[in-house]
């Protein structure tokens, strides 16, 4: 008697075959997909905090302006996408040495917004610079940090005609921008600080917009 063998015929074989090779591919995708999405999701965060912090940093060294001397001037030049002024933030002389409020710890200091089109976004960033030396110019000798990346200010957004400043200011009760760059800093009773980063650079922009207002201290 002869018995019956069983088993996968070649035409059985291939079709296993490619009914494996679809559900691998679609567990492969499906894993890309997910891990793209979760480093999209990083970014962004990374970049909205890095957005908060850059606004918190200057708002909060905007507030604590002083003159390097007893009635002078606190701010040195205002533009659209700079400031330059006096400040004694951060520094832990001045605040142990409340004798001269931090008269004579008081620095220059600058922030400036550089956007090039001909550069990547990671390019386009605020920066800050302080005089370290104590020789009252700021020079490229001097400490110069990177506060923020990816600021697209420079850039023409979707329902703005040209691209929006960094800074603003105000006079006194006027609610009308002064012109920059402004020509009598004196006249400066409020700043207003933008700062727009694209959360997703890599792909279809998500803006990020945070807007703060600032009175400086006379």
């Amino acid at each position: 008697m002869i018995r019956q063998q069983h088993g996968m015929t070649l035409i059985e074989l291939l079709v296993s075959m490619v009914i494996l090779a679809i559900v691998s591919t679609m567990i492969v995708m499906g894993w890309t997909s997910l891990q793209s999405a979760y480093s999209a999701t990083v970014k962004g965060s990374a970049a909205r905090d890095n957005a908060r912090d850059a606004v918190s940093r200057m708002t909060r060294e905007l507030r604590s302006m002083q003159p390097a001397t007893s009635g002078g001037s606190l701010i040195v030049s205002a533009d659209s996408n700079e400031i330059t002024f006096y400040s004694a933030f951060n520094n832990t002389a001045a605040a142990n040495d409340p004798g001269t409020n931090g008269l004579g710890h008081v620095a220059l200091v600058r922030y400036w917004y550089v956007h090039d089109a001909n550069t990547d976004p990671e390019q386009w960033r605020i920066y800050r610079r302080r005089d370290a030396d104590g020789d009252g110019a700021l020079t490229a000798n001097d400490p110069t940090m990177i506060v923020a990346s990816n600021i697209v200010n420079g850039t023409t957004l979707p329902g703005h005609s040209e691209p929006i400043p960094v800074f603003q200011y105000f006079a006194a009760g006027n609610a009308t921008a002064l012109s920059t760059p402004v020509s009598d800093v004196s006249d400066i009773a409020t700043i207003s600080i933008r700062v727009v980063t694209d959360l997703n650079p890599e792909h279809t922009p998500t803006y990020f917009d945070l807007v703060t207002t600032i009175k400086p201290r006379n």
